[in-house]
C-alpha cells in the first residue's frame, strides 16, 4: 500500500514538473519576443 502511494506521488510530481516546464516554454515562445 505504501509502495502504491509513493508510486502515485512520484509521478504527479513528474507530471507536474513536464506542465511546468511547457508553460515556461511557452511563456518563452509567446510572452518574451514581445517585450
Amino acid at each position: 500500500m505504501l509502495r502504491v502511494r509513493l508510486y502515485t506521488e512520484v509521478r504527479f510530481e513528474v507530471m507536474f514538473q513536464e506542465g511546468l516546464d511547457t508553460v515556461l516554454y511557452v511563456y518563452y515562445l509567446e510572452i518574451a519576443p514581445k517585450e
